[in-house]
């Protein structure tokens, strides 16, 4: 079996056994969908009538299952909110001519893609995310919680270096030695950049240290916790692929991450996650670097979390 992270559930009586359990969001129900009063797909419960007149958040209900901080497991419903103004692409009436470019639903993305969340996001935007968990069987109640936090398909609609846009860095260097908001020529375009309090980490990050944070052997995201004092960030530096931001299902495998039903072009290597313990609310920034202009990116999320098993 798979060497135990340092951080699992205390396990007694029967169930012994601590194991990581990823999120499935394929299927379920999603009763609101209004992040930033913006009318996304999949509201089961509101029917489309989105807007100031209901909460500005996705609620992800029975989206996964965790040992709660006290003694027990339950059924966990993620809740997103924003907690700044929320920017995300405007498509223009249909009979306007369309941008260039990828995401041309926008706000309309936001919801589940196939096996995880996702939340949609103008170029040259940020915006300032909680995620909250809920006991499913308790709307409204937090429950602390831990594992791991993870977030797919960061990468950049330009890279840094003089090539093409469908090129990509070369490994391992990856432009890393620069921040997420320069580049040796002019500037990025739609680069995805992800920050978060480094106290949410359960133990000091060390990069590619297991299990702190997990990254692929050969990664395409730089990772940085000493530019800006108390915050880590992550962010891509593979140009995209069309339609290639789907990770399917995956699982905790040895130190990293395992996709066992990915799109055949998702890039495998344009993941991060980070470890944490204990706890009831993540707050994280998305960030879309670079111009205004054009459509706008998407974050695509999951999380792993202990259960305990026989």
């Amino acid at each position: 079996p798979p060497p135990v992270p340092e951080n699992p559930p205390e396990c007694t009586g029967e169930n012994t056994n601590p194991v990581l359990v990823p999120f499935a969001f394929k299927d379920i129900n999603v009763p609101t969908n209004n992040l930033g009063f913006f009318c996304g797909k999949d509201a089961t419960e509101l029917d489309g009538e989105c807007g100031p007149g209901e909460n500005s958040e996705i609620v992800y209900e029975n989206v996964g299952v965790a040992e709660v901080a006290g003694g027990g497991a339950t059924s966990i419903t993620l809740v997103v909110r924003n907690t700044n103004e929320y920017k995300p692409y405007q498509p223009p009436p249909s009979s306007s001519p369309t941008e260039e470019g990828a995401n041309k639903d926008g706000f309309g993305n936001n919801g589940i893609l196939e096996n995880v969340g996702q939340i949609n996001l103008a170029n040259g935007q940020s915006v300032n995310l909680e995620f909250e968990f809920q006991d499913a069987n308790n709307p409204g109640v937090a429950v602390a919680v831990s594992g791991y936090f993870c977030f797919f398909d960061l990468d950049t609609l330009k890279t840094c270096d003089e090539i093409t846009s469908k090129e990509v860095t070369v490994l391992p260097d990856n432009n890393c030695a620069t921040s997420p908001t320069t580049c040796k020529i002019g500037g990025p375009y739609g680069r995805d950049v992800v920050r978060f309090p480094t106290s949410q980490i359960a133990t000091d990050p060390v990069i590619d240290e297991y299990p702190d944070i997990l990254r692929a052997s050969t990664s395409y995201v730089c990772m940085d916790n000493e530019t800006l004092e108390g915050e880590t960030s992550f962010w891509g530096t593979k140009a995209y692929l069309q339609g290639a931001d789907n990770p399917g299902n995956f699982e905790f495998d040895n130190g990293a991450l395992k996709f066992t039903s990915a799109s055949t072009n998702f890039p495998q290597n344009t993941y991060a996650c980070y470890d944490f313990e204990n706890k009831k609310v993540l707050t994280h920034t998305y960030e879309v670097v670079g111009e205004q202009k054009g459509t706008g990116r998407n974050l695509v999320f999951s999380a792993l979390l202990w259960i305990c098993v026989p």
